[in-house]
């Protein structure tokens, strides 16, 4: 079914977004994404906390059209049967009859489904992917459309059962409601009703007609190119270090079917780049599942998004399907309004020549056909335009060369209008005419060029990483010549000489932003064949921690002349996290006198397992005593054993500012973070326990690389910060906010050794603390 056909269902849909938008206020994307779970024929996991509308837009959802809707209130003791039903015998006819249980409905509310057991979660497996189900041999099919919305609570984990793998590679779409916004819940509250009453909506479509729109959507188009970049972002999950396992064949099916409902809602019949871009995070990011070496338990969920946003580094899709409906769409305006023209100028001839008939007829003609052409093409061509692209086709400069070329031009333009020779004249069209050719193969040689970045997985401050800038070139028959790829954020010459001039009308920066360039060098291509990829490999530093944004690509070139560099912006989305640089712990010993002895003896203790043999000391046990060793060597030797239990250190940076910093507070600040993260690499490197805390960040105790790498993402992007009001400067006061108070408790223990990196002043430290802590003050470094 082509859009066309399926206009009024898309008015329908939007209709009905409307309606529930009236129950589940201030949540338009929640509502979005559920309808959108509807158009794919997919299943919904609503996650997040008690009390911001999960069930209640399942409800708004199910009573928004009209179909069957059931609850089930999910419980430890809740039995498979009480889901899917059960086969009673009847004495009357001395046959076993199926009642069919609540799993029987078009929408099914399945609300705290982490809280029954695996058994009675995996009832449901049948039913989401294949639509049936069976029971005693026999299999019976569900009504359609079908849809689960399932609802869990991620905080509590008491009397929990996590979702195994399988059931949640189930669930097209997993979403957080979130908190409303103030205004929203203003409106909530001057209602005096928690979100509104579902009971009382009307129903604004038949079951009938979202069968036709799952439909309408299997017939929504998505272009080669854009199936290669869906291919690449779902290998990258399966490349990827961090990641155990990666997105499934069903999850990549799961995005595609998701992009098409997307582009479904929209009123468009092909998918965009950016449909599958929204959708990787909610599709993708509970299919996954993170290394145990790099996630923290309480946190699997925000890593794997955090690791599907960095996978997903930026490739430029250049789809031909949708680009040729917009020209055909553009073709068929403009001929349109032509013909509209056409009646009008007809409409007034016939007025002068006094058939006032004829006239009316025309210009009532002229109308319609505008009023057609406004409310049916203009508004999908308007969903096309991007403001910015305007300006893309001005993006050029004037070389050194160029410019002495135009003034040649302009001196023999004078030249020839003074003396009227027509050789001059001829000349001149010449030189012209090479300027224009120019623009054209400029543009020829940029246009159908796609751009990748791969990055290192880990990248420090001030390391050299090597980047691989990729370049293909999708022109069937052509070559580009003498491309150079620049970040855009890094390049002036983004926007183009003309639009700076415009830049701060459409409240955008003329200036390059060479600090925020993931991409800091350009990278050069002398020749890219037709169908081919190049790949040139970037040497290059970055100068300062933190999260480095890729906003796009500028690629430019001066082919074929050299008198002027065309350029044009490649979208690309993606992020690189920067670790703070860590440097050998020893050039720290000045200030942690402690660190060799203590780790010393955090290794000893009274273990089975022997540590080292060392000379007996006056006043030892003798048990200690290792009388082989003695007899070699001519003198006792002592047996050290390791200890059974691991060495534990907590490293804590104080990040909350009470007082004026000092000028040079930013530099102390980076050299504090440095120090926090050279600790960590080393007590990592000696096989220490390690938990890590500030004011606003808790990574709780581990061991490994992955442990280590968690705390490197929180010092990347940690900041001096001023102090709240109300905040104690005491240390307990500041960390009150983070932990509760047992598990505070127990880190400032004397059980746990703390090191303490902090700009308050000497002697604000109570004593307890003391006795189990090395405190370093930023006057220090």
């Amino acid at each position: 079914m082509q859009i066309e056909k399926a206009e009024g269902l898309d008015l329908k849909v939007r209709k009905l977004q409307q309606s529930i938008e009236s129950i589940v206020r201030g949540k338009p994307e929640a509502v979005k994404f559920a309808l959108i779970c509807l158009l794919a024929e997919g299943h919904l996991l609503i996650e997040d906390v008690p009390g911001v509308g999960k069930t209640t837009l399942a409800h708004a959802l199910a009573r928004s059209f009209d179909c069957s809707f059931r609850r089930i209130q999910f419980t430890s003791d809740l039995l498979p049967s009480d889901i899917l039903g059960v086969s009673v015998f009847n004495q009357a006819e001395q046959r076993f009859e199926f009642r069919r249980g609540p799993i029987f409905a078009n929408v099914v509310l399945a609300d705290e489904i982490n809280r029954t057991t695996p058994k009675t979660q995996s009832a449901l497996l049948e039913a989401m992917s294949e639509g049936n189900v069976s029971v005693d041999n026999q299999t019976y099919p569900l009504p359609r459309p079908f849809m689960v919305v399932a609802t869990q609570n991620p905080i509590e984990h008491h009397g929990t059962y996590p979702l195994p793998e399988s059931q949640l590679d189930r669930f097209l779409l997993r979403i957080r409601m979130g908190y409303p916004e103030a205004d929203a819940e203003k409106e909530i509250l001057r209602r005096r009703a928690p979100q509104g009453t579902p009971a009382g909506l009307d129903a604004e479509l038949r079951s009938e007609d979202i069968l036709e729109a799952q439909s309408a959507v299997l017939a929504v188009r998505m272009d080669e190119s854009l199936l290669d970049y869906l291919m690449v972002l779902v290998e990258a999950t399966r490349r990827s270090e961090f990641l155990t396992i990666g997105a499934s064949p069903r999850g990549s099916l799961a995005l595609h079917r998701a992009a098409q409902a997307l582009a479904f809602y929209e009123g468009r019949d092909y998918v965009i780049p950016d449909d599958i871009k929204r959708l990787l995070l909610p599709v993708l990011a509970h299919r996954v599942i993170v290394s145990s070496r790099y996630s923290s338990p309480h946190k699997r969920s925000e890593e794997a998004e955090a690791i599907l946003r960095s996978a997903a580094v930026a490739m430029e899709v250049k789809p031909k399907l949708w680009r040729r409906q917009a020209v055909w769409e553009f073709v068929s305006a403009i001929l349109l309004l032509a013909l509209a023209l056409g009646f009008a100028l007809a409409s007034q001839a016939a007025t002068f020549g006094g058939n006032h008939a004829l006239a009316t007829v025309t210009a009532l003609a002229a109308l319609l056909l505008a009023v057609v052409t406004t409310l049916t093409i203009v508004p999908r061509l308007a969903r096309r335009v991007v403001l910015g692209t305007w300006f893309l086709p001005l993006s050029f400069a004037i070389t050194r060369e160029g410019g002495i070329y135009i003034l040649g031009i302009l001196l023999l333009g004078l030249a020839a209008i003074n003396t009227g020779n027509n050789l001059l004249f001829l000349i001149l069209s010449t030189l012209l005419a090479a300027i224009v050719t120019s623009g054209i193969v400029a543009r020829t040689s940029l246009r159908a060029i796609s751009v990748a970045l791969q990055v290192p997985e880990n990248v420090f401050e001030g390391e050299r990483v090597s980047l691989k800038v990729s370049l293909r070139n999708e022109k069937l028959l052509l070559p580009s010549f003498s491309v150079a790829v620049e970040d855009a954020a890094s390049s002036p010459a983004g926007l183009g000489s003309i639009a700076r001039w415009f830049a701060p009308l459409l409240g955008r920066r003329a200036e390059g932003r060479p600090e925020e360039a993931v991409l800091r060098r350009s990278a050069y291509f002398p020749l890219v064949r037709a169908r081919e990829s190049r790949s040139e490999v970037v040497y290059q530093s970055f100068p300062r921690r933190g999260r480095y944004r890729l906003g796009g690509f500028h690629i430019s070139t001066r082919f074929p002349f050299g008198f002027f560099r065309r350029g044009e912006l490649v979208r690309a989305s993606g992020e690189v996290l920067v670790y703070p640089l860590v440097r050998e712990v020893s050039s720290y010993f000045h200030l942690l006198p402690f660190l060799p002895g203590r780790m010393e003896s955090a290794r000893l203790g009274h273990g089975e397992s022997l540590y080292a043999i060392r000379k007996y000391q006056e006043g030892e046990s003798a048990r200690i005593v290792d009388w082989k060793a003695s007899a070699k060597t001519g003198q006792l030797m002592a047996r050290d054993y390791a200890r059974e239990e691991e060495s534990r250190f907590c490293l804590i940076l104080d990040t909350l500012v009470h007082s004026p910093a000092p000028e040079d507070s930013r530099a102390r600040f980076e050299r504090a973070v440095s120090l926090a993260a050279s600790l960590a690499a080393h007590f990592t490197e000696e096989g220490a326990e390690l938990e890590f805390l500030t004011p606003y960040e808790y990574v709780s105790r581990g061991m490994g690389t992955g442990q280590l790498y968690r705390i490197l993402r929180c010092l990347a992007l940690v900041a001096a910060e001023p102090a709240p009001d109300g905040i104690s400067s005491d240390l307990r006061g500041e960390l009150r906010g983070i932990l509760e108070p047992k598990d505070l408790q127990k880190v400032l223990s004397d059980k746990v050794f703390k090191v303490i990196i902090t700009s308050k002043p000497r002697g604000s430290f109570p004593s307890a603390i003391w006795r189990s802590s090395h405190v370093v003050y930023f006057d220090e470094l």
